[in-house]
């Protein structure tokens, strides 16, 4: 599933609304055994752990993923999982409830068609969404102007100020 999620990471970081990168995946953090799957950014500048698990979420993940965002400084963690329980999704709106790290839950589905390649799609969880919300507030503010972005902001009030005096 790791494979799949890194060939995917465009089509999460469309479904999330920023982009990502990945910088490193198993990754250790912290001073234990465990490797975070996947250390990524958002738009260039914030750290987000990315942990997944195949099948139904459990709490020893959701633990592992706050962590891994504690052990490497990330203030946003994505937690992907196919299903989750009640009990965990209540997990995710506590700790997004208490500032610190945004916990964005996303329910992943793979697909295949008799031997193609799989197809993935995400969705974030109910109870992330505020979480998201902030994060792409920040992600928006963060972003880097393009050459192109910063002539289209300079040109255009001209260009209407030219207009509305002829």
């Amino acid at each position: 599933f790791r494979r799949v999620l890194f060939r995917s990471l465009d089509v999460l970081g469309e479904v999330l609304g920023f982009d990502l990168e990945c910088l490193e995946t198993e990754l250790r953090a912290g001073e234990g055994q465990r490797h975070v799957d996947m250390l990524a950014e958002i738009n260039g500048k914030d750290l987000v752990v990315i942990e997944n698990q195949y099948g139904k979420a459990d709490p020893s993940h959701g633990w592992r993923t706050l962590h891994y965002s504690i052990s490497l400084g990330a203030k946003v963690a994505i937690w992907i999982f196919e299903d989750i329980s009640s009990d965990d999704e209540r997990l995710i709106s506590f700790l997004n409830d208490h500032p610190g790290i945004d916990i964005i839950g996303v329910q992943a589905k793979v697909y295949q068609i008799d031997n193609s390649l799989p197809a993935i799609t995400f969705e974030v969880i109910p109870v992330s969404r505020n979480a998201l919300y902030s994060v792409q507030k920040k992600a928006v503010l963060n972003r880097s102007i393009s050459s192109k972005e910063s002539f289209y902001g300079e040109f255009i009030p001209s260009l209407i100020n030219h207009l509305s005096l002829g």
